[in-house]
Formats: C-alpha cells, sequence, structure tokens
C-alpha cells in the first residue's frame, strides 16, 4: 500500500512551503557545507556560499541530503518517497515485535494491521516532511527502551537515548521530552539498583547526538539566534486562537497569521503571554474549554486543517484515496474506529501506571506502557500549550495503536480472572504477574 501510493500520487509543485525549506537546507549543506535555507539563486555564477542559520533542527535534511540534486526531479522525489514508505513499513514489523513479545500474538497481529492500513500513516510518506520519518525514529526508541527489560540494559538504555536525540534533530518539539522521560524512567525502575543507571544512559545518549548541534549555534549570530527562539512565541500564538480561527472565521482555520492583522506586533514569548492573559480576562470561560479540551480533541482530529482538510497534508491531484476501492474501504474503516483507539489508548496511559494494572500485564509490559504513556502525555500537554495542529499527532498513531491493543487485553484478562476466581480481591496467577 505504501509503495503503490507513493508511486501513483500526483500533486502539483510538491516541493512547497515546509517542504522546499527542507530542500533547500539540505541542497546547501550538500554543495556548500553550509546549513542554511537560503532559497537557490537561478543562475550558476551567483551561487555562493549562504550564511548559516539554525531556524530548522538537521534531522530531515540530513535524511534528504543523500538523495538532493538541482534542480529537483521527479526521480529525486520518486527516490526519497519510496524510503520513507520502505522505513514506515519496516516500523509495522517493529510494532509487531514489540506487541508480539509483550503483550499476545493475536493483540500484536491486529496492532500490526492497525499500522499497516492507518492512511494517515500511509500518506504522510508522500510528503517531504518529517513526519514518516519522525514516526520510525520514535518506534525504534521505544524499541531499545523495550528490549533493555529483557538484555543488555545498557547498550539499550543507550540506544535510546540516541533515538530520541535523533527524534529531537528531526522534530524539535522533542527537544523537552527528558524532562518527562528521566523522572518516568526512575519512576518504573524505582525498585530496581539500576534505575538511576539508565536514567544517566538515556541522558547520555540524548547528549551525545543533541550536543553538536546545539554547540553548533552557539556560534550563530545574535540576530539568529532570537529569530530561532521566536518560534517557541509562534508556536504559542498560533494556538492561541479558539478553533484555530481567527474571531470564528472558517476560513482563517490554520491561517491566523494571515487573518490577524496583530499578529507579527508580538514576538516573544511574553509578549503572547500577556496577549493571551489579556484575553482569557476578558473571555475565561471560551479559552478555558479551549485549552482543556477543544485542544486535545483538534491535536487528534482524523481531520487535517491544512491541505484537503481530510487526509492531504497538501492538496493532491490523484490518489489510490481517490480511485481505489480497497484504500477507500481501509480509510473508511479506520476514519469509523479513530476515536475510539484515541480514547482507548488515553485512557490505558492513565491506567497503566495504576498498580492493579500490574496484576494482569507482565512487568516488561508494563513498564513499556508507562514508557509509551509519558511520551503521549508529553506531546499532548506540549501541543495544549502550543499548537494543537492535528497533523503533529500523526507520528503518535502507532504508540495509540499500542496502548489500545495493551488496554484490551488488560481488560480481557481482568474479566477473565473475576469470571474464573469471582469479583473478590484480584489473585495473581503466574501467567499474569512474569518477572
Amino acid at each position: 500500500m505504501r509503495i503503490f501510493m507513493v508511486s501513483t500520487t500526483t500533486m502539483d509543485d510538491p516541493i512547497r512551503a515546509d517542504a522546499k525549506e527542507y530542500y533547500f537546507y539540505a541542497y546547501n549543506l550538500k554543495q556548500f557545507g553550509v546549513f542554511s535555507s537560503k532559497p537557490i539563486p537561478a543562475s550558476i555564477n551567483s551561487r555562493i556560499s549562504p550564511q548559516p542559520d539554525a531556524a530548522r533542527t538537521p534531522g530531515y535534511p540530513l535524511f534528504l541530503l543523500p538523495f538532493v540534486t538541482y534542480p529537483p526531479t521527479d526521480d529525486m522525489l520518486r527516490t526519497i518517497t519510496i524510503t520513507q514508505a520502505i522505513l514506515s513499513s519496516l516500523a509495522i514489523l517493529i510494532v509487531f515485535i514489540i506487541a508480539y513479545r509483550l503483550i499476545h500474538p493475536i493483540p500484536a497481529l491486529f496492532c500490526a494491521l492497525f499500522v499497516a492500513v492507518s492512511p494517515q500513516l500511509i500518506i504522510a510518506d508522500y510528503y517531504l516532511l518529517t513526519e514518516s520519518l519522525f514516526t520510525f525514529v520514535l518506534l525504534v526508541a521505544i524499541a531499545s527502551f523495550a528490549c533493555a527489560d529483557s538484555s543488555n540494559y545498557r547498550s539499550w538504555m543507550l540506544v535510546t537515548g540516541i533515538t530520541l536525540g535523533i527524534a529531537a534533530l528531526i522534530k524539535p518539539t522533542m527537544l523537552y521530552s527528558l524532562v518527562f522521560v528521566l523522572p518516568a524512567t526512575y519512576l518504573i525502575y524505582r525498585r530496581n539498583s539500576t534505575a538511576l543507571t539508565k536514567c544517566l544512559l538515556i541522558a547520555l545518549g540524548f547528549a551525545v547526538i543533541y550536543s553538536p548541534w546545539y554547540i553548533r549555534n552557539l556560534n550563530i549570530d545574535q540576530q539568529q539566534g532570537l529569530e530561532t527562539k521566536s518560534r517557541m512565541s509562534y508556536a504559542i500564538h498560533n494556538g492561541m486562537y479558539p478553533g484555530l480561527m481567527v474571531d470564528g472565521e472558517p476560513e482563517s482555520r490554520g491561517a491566523q497569521h494571515r487573518w490577524d492583522f496583530e499578529y507579527n506586533d508580538y514576538r516573544t514569548v511574553g509578549d503572547v503571554l500577556q496577549l493571551l492573559r489579556s484575553k482569557v480576562a476578558k473571555d475565561p470561560a471560551t479559552y478555558v474549554h479551549w485549552y482543556l479540551i477543544g485542544k486535545p480533541i483538534t491535536f487528534f482530529d482524523k481531520h487535517l486543517v491544512n491541505g484537503d482538510g481530510d487526509l492531504f497534508i497538501y492538496p493532491v491531484n490523484t490518489s489510490p484515496y481517490h480511485t481505489n476501492d480497497f484504500f477507500f474501504l481501509t480509510y473508511q474503516i479506520m476514519q469509523f474506529l479513530h476515536w475510539g483507539f484515541i480514547v482507548a489508548g488515553l485512557v490505558t496511559a492513565l491506567l497503566v501506571w495504576l498498580p492493579g494494572f500490574e496484576l494482569y500485564m507482565s512487568t516488561q509490559a508494563t513498564n513499556l506502557g508507562r514508557f509509551i504513556s509519558i511520551i503521549l502525555l508529553y506531546f499532548l500537554m506540549l501541543h495544549i500549550a502550543a499548537n494543537p495542529l492535528p497533523r503533529y499527532s500523526i507520528p503518535l498513531r502507532p504508540e495509540i495503536y499500542l496502548m489500545s491493543l495493551m488496554g484490551v487485553t488488560w481488560l480481557f484478562r481482568w474479566v477473565w480472572s473475576k469470571m474464573r476466581h469471582g469479583f473478590s480481591p484480584a489473585i495473581e496467577t503466574p501467567y499474569l504477574r512474569k518477572k
């Protein structure tokens, strides 16, 4: 499905908006050895080494580096998207192995199936955007954390930190994940003498990967540094508008910066927070509802804000979802099940921290569930504070499916235990409490 999707989908100007910036970064890095988003001059004679900047993180441009050509060609685009489709297919295998080892073979099959046919994950492979690569790297981090319970934990915890560092270089929203991941890891292994060591190994792996980028940016001039830091204010500002609309105008949804004439007057985080404070004071009910209910629903919405407003991040001319009955059928099924997965996944993300959860799942499965839980909750809280575009939740689909199937398995075992032993205090059995 992934190879067929990227091979048959067509669109006008695929290198646009964010994709164009990633392309410029990759080309300038390949041609001049400089990480810069400066557009490529049309004249060969005027192509001089551009000034470096740090407006984007280098993870995805580095992925594009081996493939990029000037001018961009159909062959270049095809090679990139097929590579992404292959990584996306490997993600299915990773999910299956994780679920097979830690939950049960039958839920593992269903989990892999849901990842395989998820239309958002399939379509993400077609764009020159971070979602496809980030999905794969985040799953590798989760898989390495799972392996740390069953083999050489030092190596696997280091790999976990390294892959989280790579993920932060692909999506800068991962940068603050360690603030949640490290305390959660310590809580998961608090009864184990290696808990602190595991936390330090994750932090070391992350630092080894991310530190060169941080050190490099210390040499970027003051103006560029301030411009980069202001991205946080943009994210908070864009997410401030209830319904992602300016004054309730449907046409402004997702394009607030073009509709709000005062948008550019607020550049720093302090300015934006002051603006938000004044808006909340004028209409507290609207903003409390937006931040506590509206934003989480928007973030996990099955319909995207940009593109065609449904599945596609940028509008396409043709795709299998328009012409192929099988693709359309899987799309309808997954859209129908969407909110069930979201609710089940988030409920399980909370239940997994309760002591009773360990009675009906293996220790390894519980530990992994708690690690996935903290990733999901971190992203949810981050985008409640910032911009809750549904596109940003696409890489979390595999984790949602894993948590949903883990929750269903736990519920089945709980009901089965109660049916066998009566609805009395839980009785531990060997297959439920694996060490």
